[in-house]
């Protein structure tokens, strides 16, 4: 696995138009710097976008990118509306057959032996999606997901849609004669010590 590309979805604002959990303060760090520094561990021959909306362009997300050496860190904003969208426009320039890691900033204790393990299980099979089950605690996720099926997706969806276009993995997952998906093949453990590490 060489040359993934990592998506993380961040905003300074809930979709509740509150504060986002993502800037709160995690040791010392925001807590979206802490998820891309471990998506840099997990994926070390990556690029990462940091995918945000347009309002928070000129906001405290544009200092990230400085954290990190190498300039392996880099912003979008655009797409208020939409997390898909804003997906795409993101990797425009990449195949249709290129996969994704896409990770919620505040997800700083995402798996990464299972993100990884995803990738290579939506390789291997050449799937549109990969993902942890529904009632899989979601601190710990990460989605993948193949470009030209995002693409597909978004001439499908209509006005009616606009959940997918902030969830999109839920329709691939709902439409299977469009969309070859799977859930992740080996789910991880947790003891009761790491839960409450993490939490």
């Amino acid at each position: 696995m060489t040359n993934e590309t990592i998506i993380i979805q961040a905003s300074s604002r809930s979709w509740s138009g509150g504060p986002d959990l993502c800037l709160n303060q995690v040791e010392g760090r925001a807590a979206v710097a802490r998820t891309i520094e471990r998506a840099l561990d997990a994926f070390p021959h990556s690029r990462l976008i940091l995918a945000a909306p347009k309002f928070d362009q000129g906001g405290a997300l544009d200092a990230l990118p400085a954290e990190f050496p190498g300039e392996r860190v880099k912003v979008h904003y655009g797409q208020d509306e939409s997390p898909l969208n804003r997906m795409l426009a993101a990797t425009a320039e990449l195949a249709d057959n290129a996969l994704l890691v896409r990770i919620d900033g505040v997800h700083f204790c995402f798996n990464t032996a299972a993100a990884r393990a995803m990738l290579q299980q939506a390789q291997a099979g050449d799937l549109d999606a990969v993902k942890l089950p529904d009632d899989f605690p979601v601190q710990f996720g990460a989605d993948i997901y193949r470009v030209g099926a995002l693409r597909r997706l978004d001439g499908l969806l209509g006005e009616d849609d606009r959940a997918f276009r902030v969830h999109p993995k839920f329709y691939l997952f709902a439409h299977p004669q469009q969309f070859c998906c799977a859930y992740a093949a080996d789910l991880p453990q947790y003891d009761n010590a790491y839960l409450r590490r993490c939490r």
